[in-house]
């Protein structure tokens, strides 16, 4: 597909028609712009662009690629309605914030994790740079992690993760200028990191807060809202084409770059009908699945040996063997990777799924009657991460493990250095204590 100046604008009336028809398919459970789901309409739409010009001559795989998206959709929706309806039913007393009675250890584990997160920052920089900074920040935000510093990676998406949910919460809840602060640390970290959306993820985190019910009926925190997500879309945008002008050397190349960028939301789709990649992954096999759905997370853990990521793939099977430059291939999802593994109709059940397990974490994230401080946090930085769910289903695996296992330790330690104990509350009236 060649993109100029005289392409432009079919490309963008394509994409507003594409768009109508999400978005009126999926309005009724969007939020706000920055409603990850606003976000998943906004990118499909441009991808489904690509898609219809670049597999016109495939007619089984384009169909295939909308088919999926309509599962995702049924699947989605199927999810939406059962489980809000069983949540109606079974909703237990609601907690106030202010209620929760593991607000001060949720504050020191916060202060803990942000200690942390700067230093493994701090050593990333004084060592490797920060990818912003670089010439080529595409490449550098891949290759900083290299040679031992993946761990730095995973504490970023982590502990990363977890601080903009908890200091919001800190935020909105008391208004603290520490919290304030230390957010502030958090998105200037983020910015250098090179990665659009890791400073989207705050954003993000930010509308599912002010929106939940906790907050929602707080109109001062609405009205709070409305004001500053605009200023913070200024300035991820001024991130995003700070991105691009240093990767290109005008300001109409960085244009055209912006649009490439939009397109590419199914840049896999560019590498996984090329016939080297067919006939590669036609070896994949359903029973292999679950290897490759942990393979990141019993990887880390060193139990098996860590593969390559199928985009990586993708891209290595088009390359010359002699190849050895570093390679940041495309993401996988759903569409594809179920293609892989459950073959060209077993794709849809799995589009199915997806799009029931994204339904449930929102609805969870939104309806459950939490007890604690904690888990609403948690829940909350589980739920944005959740967005990853349509663009690689082992990148939230990863990122939610992650968060996981750098937090809940420490909250642990915090519990039990403050009162000796662990109370862990739990959604129905019943209550145990660990010791």
């Amino acid at each position: 597909m060649i993109i100029d100046l005289d392409a432009l604008p079919v490309i963008l009336g394509y994409a507003i028609l594409f768009f109508v028809i999400y978005y009126l398919a999926y309005r009724r459970y969007i939020f706000s712009i920055f409603d990850p789901l606003f976000i998943y309409v906004f990118t499909i739409s441009f991808a489904s662009v690509l898609v219809v010009f670049t597999l016109t001559d495939k007619t089984q795989y384009l169909i295939h690629f909308f088919a999926c998206h309509l599962f995702y959709f049924l699947g989605f929706t199927f999810s939406e309605s059962k489980f809000s309806s069983w949540y109606e039913h079974k909703k237990n007393r609601i907690f106030q914030p202010k209620e929760f009675d593991d607000n001060y250890s949720l504050q020191l584990t916060i202060y803990t994790l942000f200690g942390i997160y700067v230093l493994a920052n701090i050593i990333m920089f004084y060592t490797t740079g920060f990818a912003f900074l670089d010439d080529d920040p595409t490449r550098a935000k891949v290759e900083n992690y290299m040679n031992g510093f993946g761990i730095i990676l995973k504490i970023n998406w982590g502990i990363g993760g977890f601080l903009s949910a908890g200091l919001l919460y800190l935020i909105l809840n008391w208004k603290q200028r520490s919290a304030m602060a230390m957010l502030l640390v958090v998105v200037f970290f983020t910015a250098l990191e090179g990665s659009k959306s890791s400073l989207l993820r705050i954003l993000i985190t930010f509308g599912l807060l002010a929106t939940h019910s906790l907050f929602s009926s707080n109109q001062r925190i609405l009205q709070w809202f409305y004001r500053l997500a605009p200023i913070g879309l200024i300035i991820l945008m001024s991130v995003f084409f700070a991105v691009l002008f240093k990767e290109n050397q005008d300001s109409e190349q960085a244009a055209f770059a912006f649009v490439k960028r939009l397109l590419y939301g199914a840049d896999s789709i560019l590498f996984f009908y090329l016939p080297e990649n067919e006939q590669y992954f036609s070896t994949y096999h359903f029973w292999q699945y679950p290897a490759h759905l942990f393979n990141q997370i019993l990887g880390f853990l060193r139990l098996v040996n860590v593969n390559e990521a199928m985009g990586n793939i993708m891209v290595l099977n088009t390359l010359p063997s002699s190849y050895t430059g570093v390679i940041v291939g495309p993401n996988t999802p759903y569409y594809i990777e179920g293609q892989v593994y459950f073959g060209y109709y077993g794709a849809f059940a799995y589009s199915f799924l997806i799009g029931a397990i994204y339904a449930f974490v929102r609805v969870y994230f939104f309806n459950s009657p939490y007890r604690t401080a904690f888990w609403f946090v948690l829940a909350a930085c589980i739920c944005q991460q959740a967005m990853f769910l349509s663009i690689e289903v082992t990148l939230f695996l990863t990122q939610a493990f992650d968060t996981c296992f750098f937090v809940l330790p420490v909250y642990v330690l915090v519990n039990f250095a403050l009162y000796g104990k662990l109370n862990v509350r739990l959604p129905i009236s019943l209550k145990r204590t660990i010791q």
